[in-house]
């Protein structure tokens, strides 16, 4: 049998139309629905393969771990939860490969069965053996609890959907049981990723709690990512409305929910990226600092010149911390520039790589211009060094300097080794502006400006449509998405 909706095309029988990659299924099976195979793919498979990946490393970190915990209420009542939600994906293994069978149905329900089993006996670990709730099992469990809407959206659908051609004359089999199965289960996980985020200070051994010195030491996932995204600043986008042909109630819909999954996706993410940056940074700032001292401590008092010690805790540390600091937009602005060239090349075409040319000229003047960058700031640090050394010196015999009334006299030396430093920074400091006016010139209007410019003429030559202002507005952020990566990579 066949359904075909009125001006539309037909649906194929069986589960042929929700067999295919989709990701949208045909509208004259669905209205406005993935098909079973994405979903099983993207939904199910791939977080719990993810999932999988970082199970036995935290295992191997938590097996050694003392038990911090004095009680075992709270790790037998998540204990109980995720045997239900074990079992309810047996259960649903069995009916989904009898009922809606698809080429990734078997692996999902097996690997999403078998994380289950795994979330259980790491909850267990994670209970009794840290002092805060489990990041992994958080996210886990929270991006399931989205991720499992739309299977769950479209088991109903089957059974609304009077176009399909399964229902109501060939109705899918054990539907009701899948519906249940599956309402249960969301609200299993929804209630499992709340429990997970709860802290366990109160539960804690006396010993454990006297080393929390803040709260972020016992704090959950969600608690430290609604604290960050707060502080993030909230940017909207507007543009100019245009005469379209009317689109369907669900289009706007999908367009909110995509809209709020984004912005929302984009705090979260900014979030976890700056705490585990700035976590690695004071790590490495603490260890150098740490090494430095140790060293120091080796070293007899007359191999110890003007302070060299301090300048290189101080000024050359936050050097090193500071460049280190986008170690990982490095990479991750390798793809980001070629997947933003792509698709401002489907914006101006041929004018996409303009900023690209634009980002090339300014890093390559911004090379020369540091090239007296170091050695200007080489100066500098020896003038810090040695201000640095002299008051160091003064402080240590300030007994010897008020008795002998030198007090102004080294009060106005260490001001003119002062004056000193600030002039010989000029340098440096005019080499810096001088590098970031040329490194922020493609983003400050020089890109866009040329790039609409060369898509002017293009269009002119070919007597092309103009720029509208919806393809206006997208071509602005994709430069700005391409000239960001950019700059920072090179």
């Amino acid at each position: 049998m066949v359904s075909t909706l009125p001006g539309g095309d037909a649906c194929p029988s069986g589960l042929e139309a929700d067999r295919q990659f989709g990701p949208r299924v045909k509208l004259a099976c669905r209205e406005f629905d993935f098909t079973l195979l994405f979903e099983d793919g993207f939904f199910m498979l791939l977080p719990a393969v993810l999932f999988l990946l970082f199970v036995p490393w935290r295992f191997w970190s938590l097996w050694k771990s003392p038990v911090k915990l004095t009680s075992w209420r709270l790790a037998i009542g998540k204990l109980t939860l995720l045997s239900a939600l074990f079992t309810l994906h047996v259960l649903n293994a069995i009916y989904t490969t009898k009922s809606l069978r698809t080429t990734l149905s078997l692996p999902t329900t097996l690997l999403t069965t078998i994380s289950m089993l795994s979330s259980a006996l790491l909850s267990l670990l994670e209970d009794q053996r840290t002092i805060h709730p489990s990041d992994l099992l958080v996210i886990y469990f929270s991006a399931s609890t989205i991720l499992f809407i739309p299977r769950l959206r479209t088991l109903y659908l089957f059974h609304s959907s009077p176009s399909y051609p399964t229902s109501p004359i060939n109705p899918i089999p054990h539907l009701l049981v899948l519906q249940v199965l599956w309402t249960l289960i969301f609200a299993l996980i929804t209630l499992v990723a709340v429990i997970e985020s709860l802290g366990k200070f109160t539960l804690l051994q006396p010993r454990y709690k006297h080393v929390v010195v803040t709260k972020e030491q016992t704090a959950g996932f969600w608690s430290l990512v609604g604290y960050l995204a707060s502080r993030e600043r909230k940017e909207g986008e507007g543009g100019d409305e245009e005469h379209e042909a009317p689109q369907p109630v669900y289009f706007g819909r999908a367009l909110v929910g995509g809209f709020v999954l984004l912005y929302v996706g984009i705090a979260v993410s900014r979030a976890i990226y700056w705490r585990q940056t700035n976590r690695m940074i004071a790590r490495i700032r603490s260890g150098l600092i740490a090494m430095v001292y140790q060293h120091t401590t080796t070293l007899r008092a007359v191999d110890v010149k003007d302070s060299a010690a301090v300048t290189l805790m101080g000024t050359d540390v936050e050097r090193i911390v500071t460049s280190i600091k986008n170690v990982h937009e490095l990479w991750a602005s390798v793809p980001g520039v070629g997947i933003a060239i792509w698709l401002l090349a489907r914006q101006v075409s041929y004018a996409a790589i303009v900023p690209l040319v634009i980002c090339l000229v300014c890093v390559v003047g911004a090379s020369f211009i540091g090239a007296g960058t170091g050695p200007a700031q080489a100066a500098w640090n020896e003038r810090v060094q040695k201000r640095v050394a002299v008051t160091a010196n003064m402080l240590g015999d300030m007994k010897a300097v008020k008795m002998l009334g030198l007090t102004g006299v080294l009060g106005n030396i260490i001001e003119g080794l002062r004056r000193a430093e600030l002039k010989t920074s000029e340098k440096f400091r005019k080499y810096l502006l001088w590098t970031i006016q040329v490194s922020n010139a493609p983003g400050n209007g020089v890109a866009p400006y040329a790039t609409f410019v060369v898509y002017g003429i293009m269009s002119a030559v070919k007597n092309d449509q103009n720029l509208l202002a919806a393809q206006a507005f997208a071509s602005l952020s994709l430069i700005n998405l391409l000239t960001t990566p950019l700059l920072i990579f090179c």
